[in-house]
C-alpha cells in the first residue's frame, strides 16, 4: 500500500479540484484520498466519502448508468482504456436529491516508489461554463505538477531530471563549463524522523530544497528517491558548495545538526546521465558511515575498489566451504625466559584468482558488510580442529588466541557459540584465548559487555588487543575484567619519537597493569633492542617478526631451534603456571 507523506497528503486533500485517488489492492479499487473539492461537490465529509467510494463505489450514481461505468472501470483498472465518462450522479446522501451530470476523467500515475495510483478528476456539468473551464485548467496544471514536480518540496522530480537533464548538460558544455552530477544524501534520516517525527522530517526536506536553490542558483535541482536530491552543476565549485549547503541547512534547523553528503560525478560529453548518477551513488556508498567526509569525487579507482570488495563478499562463503582461508600461527614469547608460551591465530585467504591475501585485504571489507562473524566463527572452529592435530605432531599444547570483532556480538550469541564450538571438539577452555580490540571495548553496548563477562566466567581468558591505538582510556581498567593488554605495534615502531614518549607511556601502563594483576604483551617487536626494552620495563610477553612471521600449522614443527636468536624452547605447563603467578607478583 502506497504511503503518502504527511506533507503530500495535506497538499492533495486541500485541493479545491474535485479529485479522488484510488489504488488497486488485492484486485479491488480502494479510495486512498479525496480532496476538499470532491467533498464539497458530493456534499459529504471526507471519512464517509472515502468509505462510500471504497465499499459502495456507485452509491451516488444513477442506477441506469452503473453497468456502463462498471465495465469501463474494469477496463481502466486493467489499463485497457482511459477513464473518460459522462454519467448522472447524486449530490449528498439523501436518496431524494436530484441528479447532476458529471464528467469524470481518470489517469494512472506511477509514484516514485513504483506504485501506480489512479487519479480521477470530477466535473459537474451543471456548473457554469466559466467554472468548468477553470476546473479543467486547474486539472491540467495538476497533471503537469504530478508528472514533473515533487509535491512536498516543489522541486522537479526524477522524471523531469532525466527528461530535461541532458539539455542542461549540453548547456554547460556550450558555455565551456565542466558539468557534474551531485547526489545529495541526508545521513540518518530514519533516526531524525524517529526522534522528531515525520512532520519535522518533511520540514527538513523543504529546508534542504530551499537551501539547494540558494547554493546552486544556476543549476538543475531535483528531488530523488527517499532522502536524496540530485543537482547538475559546475565541477569547479561542487565540493565547496557541499560544505556551504551543510552550513546553511544547519543554521536553519532548531533540532540537532544533520549531515548532508554529496557524491560528485563528472559528466563526460555524450555520457548517459543515468551512468553519471550511478557513479555519484558509488561515492555515497564509498563514504559509508564516515561522518568526517561530506563529499567525494568519483574516480575509476572507486569502481576498482568496489569490484575488489564485491569479489571478497561474493566469494566468502565459497572460500569458507572449501577451506581456502587458512589459520596462520605467530608465536608469543615470554620475555624473561625467551620461551614460547602461546600462539596467535591469524587468517590468510589463499584465493585461486587473487593469490594469498593478507587480513588487511579482506577483514575491513567483511566488517563493512557485516560479514565478519562468519570469518571469526570459522577461525575459531579451525583452531579447535587443529588443537588435536598439533598434539598428533608432538607439539606442546600452548594456548591459542583468536580475534573476535565487536560486530560478531550483534549477529550471534558469541558466548554460546564459543561454548558450542569448543565443546564440540572437546578443547579445554584454558587453551583458547579471546582477543577483543580496545576500539571495540570503548564503544561496547550492555549486551556486548554481558557476553564478555559470560565468556570470561566460562573459563576463557580475555585479552584486549591494540591497546594504545588511539582509543585508549584508563577507565577501561575499572570497567572491564580482562587478563592481558596487548600494546599496539605502533608504540614499538615509534619508541624513540618525541624524545622517547612511548617508552614512558608503556612503562607507566606496565606498572599500572602489574598493580592490578594484569599481564602485558607487546606486538611489533622487530629487534633485540626492542626485546631488551620490554625486559627492562617488565612487559611479560612479546610478539613480532624478530621471533617469527605467521606461518601455517605444518611449519610450527620447524620452529624448534629456528626462532630468530633463541633456542625456541616451549615452556611446560608447570613452568607456565609458575610464570603466571610470578609475573604479576
Amino acid at each position: 500500500m502506497y504511503e503518502f507523506s504527511p506533507g503530500e497528503k495535506a497538499h492533495l486533500e486541500s485541493l479545491k479540484i474535485p479529485l479522488a485517488i484510488y489504488e488497486i489492492i488485492d484486485g479491488r479499487a480502494v479510495a486512498r484520498l479525496v480532496s476538499d473539492g470532491l467533498c464539497e461537490l458530493r456534499n459529504v465529509n471526507r471519512e464517509n466519502l472515502i468509505n462510500s467510494l471504497t465499499n459502495c463505489m456507485f452509491a451516488f450514481v444513477h442506477p441506469d448508468d452503473i453497468g456502463r461505468i462498471a465495465r469501463v472501470g474494469m477496463d481502466f483498472a486493467a489499463h485497457k482504456c482511459e477513464y473518460n465518462m459522462v454519467y448522472r450522479v447524486r449530490r449528498g446522501v439523501d436518496e431524494n436529491s436530484c441528479y447532476h451530470l458529471s464528467h469524470t476523467i481518470g489517469k494512472w500515475q506511477k509514484m516514485e516508489n513504483g506504485t501506480e495510483l489512479a487519479f480521477l478528476y470530477y466535473i459537474d456539468l451543471n456548473d457554469s461554463k466559466e467554472q468548468i473551464n477553470q476546473l479543467t485548467e486547474d486539472y491540467c496544471k495538476l497533471q503537469r505538477d504530478l508528472l514533473y514536480q515533487d509535491i512536498l518540496t516543489g522541486l522537479p522530480n526524477l522524471k523531469f531530471f532525466y527528461d530535461f537533464g541532458p539539455d542542461k548538460v549540453k548547456n554547460f558544455f556550450s558555455l565551456k563549463q565542466k558539468p557534474v552530477v551531485i547526489l545529495f544524501d541526508i545521513k540518518d534520516m530514519l533516526t531524525y524522523n524517529s526522534e522528531y517525527g515525520f512532520y519535522k522530517g518533511d520540514e527538513l526536506f523543504r529546508i534542504v530544497a530551499a537551501k539547494l536553490k540558494e547554493t546552486f542558483p544556476c543549476s538543475l535541482i531535483a528531488k530523488a528517491y527517499n532522502d536524496q536530491f540530485l543537482v547538475i552543476a559546475q565541477q569547479e565549485t561542487a565540493c565547496e558548495n557541499v560544505k556551504k549547503l551543510n552550513l546553511l541547512v544547519n543554521q536553519e534547523l532548531s533540532e540537532k545538526a544533520t549531515c548532508i553528503r554529496g557524491g560528485i560525478a563528472p559528466i563526460e560529453e555524450n555520457m548517459d546521465l543515468m551512468d553519471a548518477v550511478d557513479n555519484a551513488r558509488r561515492c555515497i556508498r564509498e563514504m559509508g558511515s564516515d561522518l568526517t567526509s561530506i563529499s567525494m569525487i568519483y574516480t575509476k579507482e572507486i569502481d576498482d575498489e568496489f569490484l575488489r570488495q564485491r569479489y571478497i563478499v561474493d566469494n566468502l562463503d565459497d572460500a569458507l566451504s572449501r577451506n581456502r582461508i587458512k589459520v596462520y600461527y605467530q608465536p608469543i614469547i615470554r620475555t624473561n625466559t625467551e620461551k614460547l608460551c602461546s600462539l596467535e591465530a591469524l587468517a590468510r585467504w589463499d584465493d585461486p584468482e587473487k593469490g594469498l591475501m593478507e587480513p588487511m585485504d579482506f577483514i575491513p571489507v567483511l566488517e563493512k558488510y557485516h560479514l565478519i562473524h562468519k570469518l571469526d566463527l570459522y577461525m575459531l572452529e579451525q583452531v579447535c580442529k587443529e588443537v588435536w592435530e598439533r598434539k598428533s605432531l608432538g607439539l606442546e599444547m600452548v594456548p591459542v588466541s583468536v580475534n573476535l570483532a565487536g560486530l560478531d556480538f550483534d549477529h550471534v550469541d558469541m558466548a554460546e557459540e564459543l561454548n558450542q564450538i569448543v565443546g564440540r571438539y572437546k578443547v579445554p577452555h584454558d587453551l583458547i584465548v579471546i582477543e577483543i580490540t580496545e576500539q571495540t571495548i570503548a564503544t561496547a553496548s550492555d549486551t556486548f559487555t554481558k557476553q564478555l563477562e559470560e565468556i570470561r566466567s566460562n573459563g576463557f581468558r580475555l585479552w584486549i588487543d591494540d591497546f594504545g591505538s588511539g582509543y585508549s582510556s584508563l577507565n577501561v581498567f575499572s570497567r572491564y575484567k580482562f587478563d592481558l593488554i596487548k600494546f599496539d605495534m605502533e608504540l614499538m615502531k615509534h619508541l624513540d619519537d618525541n624524545n622517547g614518549a612511548n617508552r614512558h607511556v608503556m612503562k607507566a601502563i606496565v606498572d599500572i597493569s602489574k598493580a592490578m594483576g594484569i599481564h602485558t604483551l607487546a606486538e611489533g617487536v622487530e629487534s633485540q633492542e626492542g626485546l631488551d626494552f620490554l625486559k627492562e620495563i617488565g612487559c611479560n610477553r612479546a610478539q613480532g617478526f624478530f621471533f617469527r612471521q605467521p606461518e601455517p600449522l605444518k611449519m610450527i614443527k620447524e620452529w624448534r631451534g629456528k626462532i630468530q636468536g633463541h633456542d625456541a624452547k616451549i615452556e611446560t605447563e608447570e613452568e607456565a603456571e609458575e610464570q603466571e603467578s610470578g609475573e604479576i607478583a
